[in-house]
């Protein structure tokens, strides 16, 4: 029920009501209810006036626009640390450090001893079938003694293989550009590896293989790409490069042999 003049007057006193008619300013604004004998007021209400004050449009607007930052906000909270836990943001981090020749941040996403035995070992298993091969197609005498004998030493060759692989990886890592060495590998820009790039990765668990592009071209091996194994580090947020499992058949290309035998 509206309330009459009379009633908002005793009310109110301080209202300005024109008899037979309300103000103007206070049609749109008086809203009174009559339950059980009381007259409570709508919510939000003035204590005193018991007028309904104006919805301030800006300030519902304002209230929308900072609920939606603060969505936006958590759900890239979310979406990088789940990034920076990937393998890709650690060979991004790796590449960094290479950059900025930091090699004691570099060293912790390759695991070096383990990613020089593997080249190693399978550069001395290509070079073993190579001269393996080379001894069995010749003419000369004594070819089962010469095999013999290369297998022997296969062992000690790795070992050196083995110095010149660390060595390498750490050059690399602590940003020197400087390869050289009697094998036929000539000196390494580093600069042309600025255009390496992810491919795609597989994630079983914590192992991924991560496909790498943007080579420089040519290069002694006519790789387009290559792929790394990582794994994830245990209590840590970061991946480490363990292995190239294409090392082998990478270096079979290169010396123009067949792949050994349970490669």
């Amino acid at each position: 029920m509206l309330c009459f003049p009379r009633e908002i007057e005793r009310l109110n006193p301080n209202l300005q009501v024109v008899r037979g008619e309300e103000t103007p300013s206070l049609a749109g604004k008086a809203i009174f209810t009559v339950w059980q004998n009381a007259l409570p007021y709508p919510m939000g209400m003035d204590a005193e006036t018991r007028l309904q004050p104006e919805r301030n449009p800006w300030r519902d607007r304002i209230a929308v626009i900072l609920l939606m930052a603060l969505v936006f906000s958590i759900g890239g909270s979310i979406w990088w640390y789940r990034f920076t836990s990937t393998p890709e943001y650690s060979l991004a981090e790796l590449g960094r450090a290479v950059r900025d020749k930091n090699y004691g941040r570099a060293s912790q996403f390759v695991d070096e001893e383990r990613l020089a035995q593997a080249i190693s070992r399978s550069l001395t298993d290509v070079l073993v079938a190579k001269y393996t091969q080379k001894f069995q197609d010749d003419p000369w005498p004594f070819t089962e003694t010469r095999i013999e004998w290369l297998n022997k030493m296969a062992p000690k060759f790795q070992d050196w293989s083995l110095i010149g692989a660390r060595n390498g990886i750490r050059m690399l890592l602590s940003g020197n550009g400087i390869l050289t060495g009697t094998s036929g590998f000539s000196q390494l820009d580093a600069h042309n590896f600025s255009g390496l790039h992810v491919l795609r990765s597989e994630v079983h668990g914590d192992m991924a293989d991560v496909f790498i592009g943007g080579l420089p071209q040519p290069n002694p091996f006519g790789l387009n790409e290559i792929r790394v194994k990582m794994v994830r580090v245990p209590e840590r947020r970061i991946w480490r490069i363990e292995e190239i499992p294409d090392a082998t058949p990478i270096f079979s290309k290169y010396f123009r042999v067949p792949q050994p035998a349970g490669q």
